[in-house]
């Protein structure tokens, strides 16, 4: 909020990863602001700062409202970050279209907090029923794990340990693939589930597409 007030310059704005050299951080609130934060005020700060990075992640707020809108304003691509849950699902959806519209088509599939047993037992649905329903292409898929809880709260990112474990590996695998490299996936479930709850589900949301 200060870069935007003029308060401060954008490079003194920037927090440094001290691990790593070139990841950077650049919190951004609209609280201290007087007036919510605009697309244009985006704009500008993604251009001073877009040719001195491979990628700019922005990171939307929940929801699809005007920060959802804001946040996709100067962006080229996209990354769908869900949870195999029917309402995460239903909310992966609607974004999928609303980024479509905005001729936002590069959009990719990030499947997070997988739980393989309880695929397994057909209690949340694999993978393959998540690709499928969503159908856009899949870049990574994270395993619901207690490691990543506390990595998290000691502030110890999971891909830099020594020897990694499955959800950083996860984490490695998704980000070279995000960097164009062909990765094979970690084989966490089982194929696509034949639950008929899953299936309607699946026709339900499909159809909802023809809304769009």
């Amino acid at each position: 909020s200060d870069v935007l007030t003029g308060v401060c310059r954008l490079t003194q704005a920037l927090i440094q990863d001290k691990r790593q050299s070139n990841l950077t951080f650049f919190p951004l609130s609209s609280n201290q602001l007087k007036s919510s934060i605009t697309k244009e005020q985006i704009g500008n700060l993604i251009d001073q700062l877009k040719d001195s990075y491979d990628f700019i992640l922005i990171d939307s707020p929940a929801g699809i409202d005007e920060g959802f809108q804001v946040a996709i304003h100067a962006a080229e691509e996209a990354l769908i970050v869900v949870t195999p849950e029917v309402t995460s699902i239903r909310d992966a959806d609607k974004v999928i279209g609303l980024l479509e519209a905005k001729d936002i088509n590069n959009i990719n599939l990030v499947i997070n907090r997988l739980k393989p047993e309880m695929v397994k037992a057909e209690n949340m649905m694999s993978v393959n029923d998540v690709k499928d329903i969503l159908g856009i292409p899949l870049i990574g898929v994270i395993p619901d794990s207690e490691q990543v809880i506390t990595a998290s709260n000691r502030g110890e990112p999971l891909v830099l340990e020594e020897k990694l474990s499955i959800p950083g590996l996860a984490f490695v695998n998704t980000a070279q693939r995000l960097m164009g490299e062909s990765v094979d996936f970690i084989d966490f479930d089982s194929p696509s589930s034949k639950n008929p709850l899953k299936r309607l589900f699946k026709n339900l949301v499909r159809g909802s597409k023809n809304n769009y």
